[in-house]
């Protein structure tokens, strides 16, 4: 898991963030609403050490080497953000296996991930995503 290193990108949608460090911005949602975090990478840190939130991420599988395959133009599922108690910017990834046919961003929420019934799988990758 730790090689993986497919994100989102921002590229296509317009926010204002000037952005002076030229920083990788990735596009998210939480409960519906678009939103963008900064991807700061993974981060070798037991999840319970950081308060880390769960972060789902749709995949269609994973590669013959364990890699998973993100389902393209998918925006990460954020289900914790400012302000919100706990809050901290780190994530603990936890795969969502969709079917295939599945729409990119079908899924927007936590809650929209718990009721679809696909199979999550969860991981040891923690990222640091700060929202913007």
């Amino acid at each position: 898991m730790a090689n993986w290193k497919v994100r989102p990108t921002a590229s296509s949608y317009q926010f204002l963030y000037n952005n002076p460090f030229s920083q990788r911005v990735l596009p998210g949602w939480y409960r519906g609403v678009n939103l963008f975090a900064l991807d700061l990478g993974e981060f070798s840190l037991p999840p319970e050490a950081v308060g880390a939130a769960p972060l789902y991420i749709p995949v269609t599988g994973f590669d013959p080497e364990g890699t998973p395959l993100p389902v393209e133009g998918q925006f990460y599922i954020f289900s914790r953000v400012p302000p919100n108690k706990g809050y901290t910017g780190f994530c603990q990834v936890t795969f969502v296996e969709v079917p295939p046919g599945y729409r990119p961003n079908s899924l927007r929420s936590q809650a929209d991930v718990q009721a679809a019934g696909f199979h999550l799988i969860p991981s040891d990758l923690v990222l640091l995503l700060p929202i913007l």
